[in-house]
């Protein structure tokens, strides 16, 4: 299924240790970020998500990515770690949860119909 692909670029994106390694490389990334509607093209790009994972993370209701992408850049501003999940679920929801030490946003999102699970070649 694309969606648990996609999370799992996400979380390697959001790795301490990459992200210490992207933000040095591009030290104005978390100001990017900061702007409404970058999340999708900042993510695309830097995560190297291919063009069936950048339909998916669209597919996403924008009030919900812009309640992911203001998360991030809040949690990543306070230097605390970023931990995103994904479940299978009816229709998209996001949930956000803080733990002092870090902030969890988990997804659930449906299997769209032009994304068919049995269809789908994670080699695409």
């Amino acid at each position: 299924m694309p969606s648990a692909l996609v999370m799992r670029k996400l979380i390697d994106l959001l790795r301490p240790e990459r992200l210490e390694e992207l933000l040095n490389e591009n030290p104005e990334l978390l100001e990017q970020l900061g702007t409404p509607g970058s999340l999708l093209p900042i993510v695309t790009e830097v995560a190297e998500l291919t063009q069936v994972d950048a339909e998916y993370l669209q597919a996403i209701p924008s009030p919900l990515l812009e309640g992911i992408r203001a998360a991030v850049v809040d949690t990543l501003s306070s230097g605390r770690d970023v931990h995103v999940s994904y479940a299978p679920g009816y229709d998209f929801n996001v949930s956000i949860h803080d733990t002092v030490e870090a902030v969890g946003v988990h997804l659930t999102g449906p299997y769209p119909p032009h994304f068919p699970r049995d269809g789908y070649d994670p080699a695409s």
